[in-house]
């Protein structure tokens, strides 16, 4: 009975000791409304407002998207990192200093285009070049086909085109 007591006792304070530790970590989290714009350089180097531009807290779910004139806000915390992100743009992380004086954090982000260059892919319906040649050499054209060939070529060349089947 005594052990069960002490385990009893011990696991109580145990409770305690952890919900106070969490109550000042809450505590110590500092609400911030963090908002402002995201522009681009314009052609003519003046900044353009960037909109439906991707913003969030990155390891959560929080977030926003920017407006049509670029303007964003919600309620970041002391401390996150904030991550921009638009396809065509290189993402950016800013992080939200956790010394401000005021619960108010304004921030203009300059987004910068990024170019992607993808690699070139072949899509063929065959498996390799020997099946489409196999199958290229196999085809029967009737003059039935010969025909309905000739009838869209003349669809689309006009005066200048002398494609014609032998």
């Amino acid at each position: 009975m005594n052990k069960n007591l002490y385990l009893i006792i011990f696991f109580v304070i145990s409770v305690f000791g952890l919900l106070a530790q969490e109550k000042k970590d809450i505590e110590q989290l500092k609400a911030i409304q963090f908002s402002g714009m995201v522009v681009t350089e314009g052609p003519s180097g003046e900044p353009d407002a960037l909109p439906y531009t991707s913003i969030g807290i990155k390891g959560t779910n929080r977030g926003t998207v920017s407006d049509t004139y670029g303007f964003f806000s919600f309620v970041a915390l002391a401390g996150d990192t904030v991550v921009f992100s638009r396809i065509g743009y290189r993402t950016v992380e800013k992080v939200i200093p956790d010394s401000l004086l005021i619960d108010r954090y304004s921030w203009q982000q300059i987004m910068t285009t990024n170019d992607y260059l993808l690699p070139e892919a072949v899509i063929f319906p065959w498996p390799s070049r020997e099946h489409f040649k196999y199958d290229f050499l196999a085809i029967d054209i009737s003059n039935e086909l010969r025909s309905k060939a000739d009838e869209n070529l003349a669809k689309v060349c006009w005066k200048n085109c002398n494609i014609r089947f032998l």
